[in-house]
């Protein structure tokens, strides 16, 4: 059964690539979740099971058939809007109003600016009290540097970005709110680069505007937030890449080579300093990652309580401005609790939905996003598309495109990104309709 995923989805991949004759969306969500299945091979039959987030053993490894079918299905659907048209035959990329397009810009641009203000002494803390692994005398090792940001992070502890927050006006506490959408600066600086063609030093300012939240995830030690950024960059670079001249590939590389170098540090040094301990070193740590997506949804459908429901994942916009109540290191001990086992670890955006709402709300889920795409996503012959079409796209992609791991919209402040771009949507539709009645 453990190589049913993976045979699945390389088939699955390949069919995609000949289909479309190009490697797009729908090639690359297929493919992650083909090398994902292919880890979780390699984590089995080297047999490092039972660790780092694995919540299965050799003992008691059993993959079933249903989850293992659900496992292929369900994200096959939620992927299938995405294959249906091709950014190739896009011929025009459109915006009603370059001025909205800027304001908007400008506004992302001045969150990205507080993302900065507040992270920044910490920032420079963390570093500077050293990015590697030390020890100091006796029985138990005491980390310093990003090490010790994380286990702040994974006792509960107060960042340094909240407390400097805290200080500052309350207005400002509330523009935090939108601290993770300056991720949609992304797609404004593909559109900028390739559509409007702004000035250079505009482009530059936008993408170094989008890395704004990774400042924040640095005191916390945090990959996945880098590994969200490549993956969501990507997404962008497909969508835009038929639009990309020469010229504009070599302004691409030279304005991403200097980030790219400085993520490469920041990502080797935590790893190292997760899996200094390890038998195997790093390469066996981001093998038990990327492979353990596959082995605990299939422990989650055999295993979980779901006689109680949890929303505030599902739902979290309702759930934090209607009944204050976020995913937070509380929500996860209860889950735990209740469970009687580690559930913060990686089972797909499925495992999300299994644990919180269970089997049938779970499938149910998927289908209502299928729909969702399907009604939203640019049409199979569309030659003429909206920017803020592109940016719902993109936001939507993220679902399975992230959901190798988990549900991207977990918390509010994720789940503002899609509402943010929706709402820009909606604002360029009925300008549209007001502009052709002129």
């Amino acid at each position: 059964m453990i190589y049913v995923p993976f045979i699945y989805f390389t088939i699955l991949t390949v069919f995609f690539a000949v289909k479309k004759k190009d490697f797009d969306i729908s090639v690359f969500m297929s493919g992650l979740f083909a090398f994902t299945s292919l880890m979780a091979i390699v984590i089995v039959k080297a047999d490092i099971l039972g660790d780092a987030g694995i919540l299965c053993t050799k003992e008691t490894l059993d993959l079933q058939f249903v989850p293992t079918l659900l496992y292929c299905i369900l994200p096959t659907i939620a992927i299938l809007p995405f294959a249906r048209f091709s950014m190739r035959n896009i011929e025009k990329i459109t915006i009603v109003s370059d001025k909205i397009f800027m304001f908007f810009s400008i506004c992302l641009l001045f969150v990205a600016l507080l993302n900065f203000y507040v992270s920044i002494d910490k920032f420079i803390d963390i570093f500077k009290n050293g990015t590697w692994l030390t020890k100091n005398c006796g029985e138990s090792p005491s980390y310093t540097g990003l090490w010790q940001a994380k286990t702040n992070h994974y006792n509960g502890k107060l960042h340094g970005y909240q407390i400097r927050l805290e200080r500052l006006p309350l207005v400002l506490s509330y523009i935090f709110y939108l601290s993770n959408c300056t991720l949609l600066l992304i797609p404004c600086f593909f559109y900028s680069l390739c559509v409007a063609k702004k000035k250079w030093w505009f482009n530059v300012i936008l993408i170094i505007g989008s890395i704004s939240s990774l400042a924040i995830s640095i005191q916390t030690a945090d990959r996945t937030e880098f590994f969200n950024y490549a993956l969501m960059f990507i997404v962008n670079l497909l969508m835009f890449k038929h639009l990309l001249k020469k010229k504009q590939w070599i302004k691409l590389a030279a304005t991403l080579i200097p980030i790219f170098v400085v993520c490469v540090i920041y990502f080797v040094g935590v790893t190292k300093a997760r899996f200094h301990t390890d038998e195997n070193g790093e390469l066996k740590g981001i093998a038990q990652y990327s492979g353990q997506p596959y082995l605990n949804f299939n422990y989650f459908y055999e295993n979980a309580k779901t006689d109680t429901v949890f929303y505030e994942r599902t739902f979290p916009l309702t759930s934090h401005f209607l009944i204050d109540n976020d995913y937070e290191y509380q929500s996860v001990e209860k889950r735990n609790a209740i469970n009687g086992f580690k559930t913060n670890v990686f089972a797909s955006f499925l495992g999300t939905f299994l644990l919180d709402m269970g089997k049938m709300p779970m499938i149910l889920w998927v289908l209502a996003f299928f729909a969702l795409c399907i009604l939203i996503l640019p049409r199979p012959k569309e030659k003429t598309v909206s920017f803020w079409k592109i940016m719902v796209t993109y936001t939507l992609a993220t679902v399975p495109v992230f959901g190798i791991f988990y549900y991207r919209y977990f918390h509010f402040t994720f789940a503002l990104i899609p509402c943010i771009a929706f709402i820009m949507l909606v604002i360029s539709t009925i300008q549209t309709k007001i502009k052709s009645k002129k």
